[in-house]
């Protein structure tokens, strides 16, 4: 094998606007003829001419390179047919390098690597985006290197047999990510968003659905938050009005909102599922109500759950009162129906410790109904089902509302319930079970129709009745109790009758047994009676509670057994028929009774 001797540095091809200059001396076949010998000139190797050219092209290709602000991307193997380096500026014409190198050498291997390091280290990035990694050897002839435009800057490697890239300018840049600050509102990151969620799973952070949530977006409505509400009841107000889409306002999943603002109640059970709310036709006909009053409840639940554990089942129905200075009672009509009872307000047209009371004149004449229509408004909106007992035990003297007394006379009553029942109706409140309820009337002298409003004015009819048994003074029996007063509601009406408020006291525990039997029976007697809802206080004379004693507790327990009355929601951990012991105590008025166990 022998070598070929060196070639002019400056032998330039047909194309005189490339510049190539040979800068390796390579192995040629054997077979190949050599060129013939030049004699030495000022050109020659070593020859200061031929030194200083070196140098100038150089740092020609040197300054080009490190001056170009864009690179070009660009493919390259460490072996193969002869490489054209070509470089150009806005300043310069293309300058190429040309480097000849067989394709089995190692040296080949080295010296490419070796340019292809000095391209690197000018900033100029070599890589594969053809993704070929190959050469076409198919091809055999050198490809010229066409002059650049002096506006296009960019780095070209070209092999002899296939160009491998474009200039910069034709190539297309990679598609750049979307962000959220490629848009203008919220809104229009959101359809982007929505309509491709994986590629554009970085607009959402948080994972909540909502794409680009820091762009402040005119269109976007501010969500409601807790921080807008001084209290915690106009809070909730606001969530019950749109629950679905202010969920976010009840952290804990219980039904109320914002707990942490004034004003939340301390305690209760968490609301119902929707199964539990009746609708309003359905309470209307409801049978086996069982029902109960105790002190606090639905404000606090503590005692009407021990007597729930005592009895061994809890009332579906809870009454509780309301005066005219309060707003609609939504927060505790919420907590009965959470515990799977319809809620009773006894609601009473009085002002407590006021000098004067409304009359029923005043009621009739439109002086309270700024009031009537906020709390008819209120009931409207809050939707749930309520049995409203309005004035009752009104053929009594001992209410404002009775007439007699308080300046009212005979008529103003009926003259009253129509007025406020009109002003329910023009409210658009038709949630609303009207029961219109009297006193036993045995020990009265006013007759029980003069109060009647009409048929078209009530739902259901009911009465109050306890047995006090004073000296023996009255039997302890049902019809003692109950007989004529129900006689007088029949025969004004067939409408449902539920004994309203009801209790045995002020006697002896002997009688208090017999009176609760004689109850139960008397019940399933009179199968118009719906049923009946137990005043379990200590007031007027008299402890009424069932936990006065174990006998009356297990009297009452077995009366509710029967499968007529159904019951409400259990506390947690109890079945029906679960009971507790009633504590040995020695006073009757002793309110530790009163508590969770």
């Amino acid at each position: 094998m022998t070598n070929r001797p060196s070639q002019s540095l400056f032998s330039r091809p047909n194309d005189t606007s490339v510049e190539t200059v040979d800068v390796i001396d390579t192995p040629i076949p054997d077979s190949a003829a050599p060129p013939p010998a030049k004699p030495p000139g000022m050109f020659s190797i070593g020859s200061p001419l031929f030194n200083v050219g070196l140098v100038c092209l150089l740092m020609a290709i040197t300054f080009a390179a490190v001056a170009l602000p864009e690179r070009a991307e660009v493919e390259t193997t460490t072996t193969g047919p002869p490489i054209n380096l070509s470089f150009a500026t806005p300043e310069t014409s293309t300058t190429t390098s040309e480097v000849r190198t067989p394709s089995t050498t190692a040296l080949d291997n080295d010296l490419l690597a070796e340019l292809l390091n000095e391209l690197r280290e000018n900033d100029i990035d070599v890589a594969d985006t053809t993704g070929d990694s190959g050469l076409d050897d198919a091809v055999s002839d050198e490809i010229a290197v066409a002059p650049t435009p002096p506006e296009q800057e960019l780095v070209q490697v070209v092999y002899r047999t296939e160009q491998v890239i474009v200039p910069a300018s034709t190539v297309p840049p990679a598609p750049k990510r979307p962000e959220c600050t490629d848009y203008e509102t919220r809104s229009e990151a959101q359809v982007a968003f929505d309509a491709d969620p994986t590629t554009l799973a970085h607009f959402d952070g948080d994972g909540d659905g909502n794409a680009c949530e820091q762009i402040a977006d005119p269109d976007a409505v501010a969500p409601v938050s807790c921080n807008d509400f001084q209290n915690q009841p106009d809070a909730q107000a606001i969530f019950d009005a749109n629950n679905d889409a202010l969920a976010y306002l009840d952290g804990d999943g219980d039904g109320r909102a914002c707990e942490q603002l004034p004003g939340a109640p301390v305690e209760g059970p968490a609301p119902p599922p929707a199964a539990q709310v009746l609708s309003v036709n359905a309470v209307r006909a409801q049978q086996g109500v069982f029902g109960m009053h105790t002190r606090e409840a639905p404000w606090w639940m503590g005692e009407l759950d021990y007597v729930t554990r005592l009895v061994g089942k809890a009332p579906n129905n809870l009454l509780f009162f309301s005066n005219w200075s309060t707003p609609f009672p939504a927060e505790q009509v919420r907590t009965a129906w959470g515990r799977g009872m319809t809620p009773q307000v006894a609601w009473e047209p009085v002002i407590p410790g006021a000098d004067t009371q409304p009359t029923l004149q005043q009621i009739s004449d439109g002086t309270w109904d700024f009031y009537i229509d906020e709390w008819a408004a209120a009931a409207a909106a809050h939707g749930q089902p309520i049995v409203l007992r309005l004035a009752a035990e009104m053929n009594g003297n001992w209410y404002s509302w009775s007439e007699g007394v308080n300046g009212n006379q005979e008529g103003d009553f009926v003259e009253m319930w129509r007025h406020v029942h009109d002003r329910f109706e023009l409210a658009g409140a038709d949630n609303v079970v009207w029961l219109w309820s009297v006193n036993r009337s045995d020990n009265l002298k006013t007759d029980i129709v003069n109060y009647w409003p009409g048929e078209e004015y009530t739902d259901w009819v009911g009465m109050s009745g306890y047995w006090r048994g004073y000296q023996g003074a009255e039997a302890p029996t049902f019809d003692a109790v109950f007989g004529k007063t129900l006689g007088e509601l029949r025969a004004l009406t067939a409408k449902p009758i539920l004994l309203a408020e009801i209790g045995a006291g002020t006697t002896v525990n002997d009688d208090r047994v017999t009176w609760l039997n004689t109850l139960f029976t008397g019940l399933g007697a009179n199968p118009d009676i719906i049923g009946f809802v137990y005043f379990n206080d200590s007031k007027s004379g008299g402890d009424w509670r069932i936990q006065f004693s174990q006998p009356m507790v297990d009297a009452f327990a077995a009366g509710v057994a029967d499968d007529r009355w159904k019951s409400g929601s259990l506390p947690t951990g109890m079945k029906i028929g679960d009971r507790l012991s009633v504590p040995a105590h020695s006073d009757p008025d002793n309110n530790d009774l009163a508590s969770d166990e």
